[in-house]
């Protein structure tokens, strides 16, 4: 038994108990980066889809040890560009489209959450798509 155990230690690196997960420093991520190449691979699809799946879209293009583009960031950007507007409703705040934002492709609809909540969403058409990922390095620069 004494023998099983010791080999266990030797095993783990010479410690008693379980592995550390920490066995590796942490990898400083670069900031977010976007070439014009990597942001034509972008998906855009015909179908309006939500800021996450853009993030999303962006982040499967760019290197992986750089920091992510973030849906919060996006909307953040567009509310600031008079896009979105943000208003208080149900004592919780959330962003809608401005005529602005309609004429650029962002529509504010009724949808229902996962777990079964009307909620209002807002999705992107091709050309709002293509407006953020043609900004997101602008987006994401300013906060970094």
């Amino acid at each position: 038994y004494v023998s099983e155990v010791l080999g266990k230690v030797i095993d783990n690196g010479g410690e008693v108990g379980r592995k550390s997960k920490k066995t590796e420093p942490k990898q400083k991520l670069l900031p977010f980066e976007i070439t014009a190449e990597q942001g034509a691979m972008v998906e855009i699809s015909e179908q309006p889809v939500g800021v996450a799946i853009i993030a999303k879209r962006i982040n499967e293009v760019i290197n992986e040890n750089m920091r992510k583009a973030a849906a919060v960031h996006i909307s953040n950007w567009l509310v600031e560009q008079g896009y979105l507007a943000e208003e208080i409703a149900a004592n919780k705040r959330r962003k809608i489209a401005t005529a602005k934002g309609e004429t650029l492709g962002i529509y504010t609809v009724d949808a229902i959450s996962p777990n079964g909540v009307p909620i209002k969403k807002n999705v992107y058409d091709e050309q709002a798509q293509r407006f953020v990922v043609e900004h997101v390095m602008q987006i994401e620069s300013s906060y970094n």
